[in-house]
């Protein structure tokens, strides 16, 4: 739970031990000699007509004014700051031109671009948002390609480029479902040769990124079936995925509307709710350190009645760098009846602890709305606020039950907070989550008895009270810079 070491140390340090071994700066005292390490008094220098009393009393004197004036040196001044900061982003902008990190997209029509104006698709706003960081994107994808396709091109196409990492993303429309008369023999083609693909990615040290199927217009409910199963399927392997359908859906397999160009490819708007479902991060993440399993734990993180008194309140907040279009806010509680306050916020979504145990909502409209029956007492329970910006809908659960909904097209929320801010439900709050998509009921379920689904996930930190301070920032098992932070006493 202790903040990471900042990048900028880092490459300071380095830069250090290479001046070091140089010659440029001397050696660390910590460098050992013969085996044994070396003190304060192996360092002194031998004995010459400069080391006298008097020299002894001027360097004395040297020091003293050297530390007098450091402890008592000025606030640097805006200019200093303004100076200083230019010299970090020079020091990060030739780190990352050190790196020269690449990715691969590929794909079909809609990873190409097809249906957005000039084709400035997803993977190009991608491009846009990750070249800051280090990375150049570089687009393989072409219109009407298949997982046969893709993997009878991969070592043309993609190995020539030496990518760290590559982007699979494929819908299953391509490989046959909406035409062919036999949709379990595409269900299975399509995960045997994505199997393989992932496998080729691995084979020459690069990393992959699976994105889910998406949605099609003409998909019947048997075909969304398959779909929906078929990113249950990639969602199961130890792979990092994207859920690009949670982000257009209608709710039944169709693009939301005002989404999408033609039946098989969204438009502008939609190609932006696509790439809104993509955490940029994950791919420096990625590189940094292999998908971990998420496991679930015991603890809990515990927000006593005396919190309430307190005028930070308690609780957790997280405010996204990339906003998001919809979302899952999630988290597992155990609390108190008798003391009711905020359980968690979604920009202007506010989802209460009201007297007697029953769970309220004060919309963003302004709307408060209440539900029938009291959470039960002594006993956790899993709940989730969904916001489908497709469907135009936001939905309280409990338990994998829908208690509330309401008709919600606010915009993207900038802040997240779970017990707080203000008066927080008191209790044991645990396994907190946020996704950038909408989940859709059975996913929710899913979540609810323990299953945590890794596809659009942003956060996902198992709550406990060790080491909880003000301005903490939680261990994240998700593969994103994303973090909640602590912002209260408790």
């Amino acid at each position: 739970m202790k903040p990471a070491r900042t990048f900028l140390d880092l490459v300071v340090r380095q830069k250090a031990l290479e001046q070091r071994r140089a010659g440029i700066l001397p050696a660390d005292r910590s460098e050992t000699r013969a085996g044994r390490p070396r003190s304060f008094f192996a360092l002194r220098p031998k004995k010459s007509a400069f080391c006298n009393l008097p020299s002894a009393i001027f360097l004395c004197l040297l020091f003293i004014s050297t530390l007098t004036s450091s402890l008592l040196a000025a606030e640097p001044t805006a200019e200093e700051k303004a100076q200083r900061a230019k010299q970090a982003e020079e020091i990060f902008a030739r780190a990352r031109e050190a790196r020269k990190m690449k990715v691969v997209v590929f794909g079909s029509s809609v990873a190409w671009g097809q249906g957005a104006e000039n084709n400035h698709g997803w993977a190009a706003r991608l491009a846009q948002v990750i070249e800051p960081r280090g990375w150049t994107l570089v687009n393989k994808s072409v219109p009407g390609d298949n997982t046969v396709k893709l993997l009878a091109r991969f070592h043309t196409a993609v190995l020539p480029e030496k990518p760290q990492v590559v982007i699979l993303a494929l819908s299953l429309a391509n490989e046959g479902l909406v035409r062919q008369p036999d949709p379990e023999a595409i269900f299975f083609r399509y995960r045997e040769n994505m199997r393989k693909l992932v496998q080729l990615c691995r084979q020459n040290g690069i990393v992959p990124i699976v994105t889910g199927v998406y949605v099609h217009g003409a998909y019947t409910p048997q075909q969304y079936q398959y779909a929906k199963n078929m990113n249950c399927e990639l969602d199961s392997w130890s792979v990092a995925t994207v859920d690009f359908m949670g982000a257009v859906d209608d709710g039944a397999g169709h693009w939301g509307e005002g989404l999408f160009k033609d039946p098989g490819h969204p438009n502008d708007a939609g190609h932006e709710a696509l790439f809104r479902a993509f955490p940029p991060s994950i791919l420096d993440c990625l590189i940094a350190e292999a998908p971990r399993p998420l496991r679930l734990a015991r603890s809990a993180l515990t927000i006593p009645p005396h919190a309430r008194e307190q005028k930070e309140g308690g609780g957790l907040s997280y405010q996204p760098r990339d906003p998001l279009r919809s979302y899952t806010l999630a988290v597992e509680a155990l609390l108190d009846t008798n003391a009711p306050g905020t359980i968690m916020v979604a920009g202007g979504n506010v989802i209460e602890l009201a007297p007697g145990g029953k769970l309220s909502v004060k919309t963003g409209a302004g709307k408060p709305l209440a539900a029938d029956k009291p959470l039960p007492k002594n006993k956790a329970a899993h709940l989730s606020l969904v916001h489908s910006a497709p469907q135009k809908k936001s939905t309280l659960l409990v338990d994998g039950k829908e208690v509330l909904f309401w008709q919600d097209d606010s915009e993207p929320p900038q802040f997240f907070a779970l017990a707080g801010p203000g008066v927080p439900a008191c209790g044991e709050y645990r396994h907190a989550a946020l996704y950038r998509v909408a989940l859709r009921p059975d996913q929710v379920s899913q979540i609810a008895s323990g299953l945590v689904l890794k596809s659009g996930l942003e956060i996902f930190s198992a709550l406990d009270d060790a080491g909880v301070a003000v301005g903490t920032i939680l261990n994240n098992q998700a593969p994103t810079e994303a973090a909640w932070v602590v912002h209260g006493k408790f």
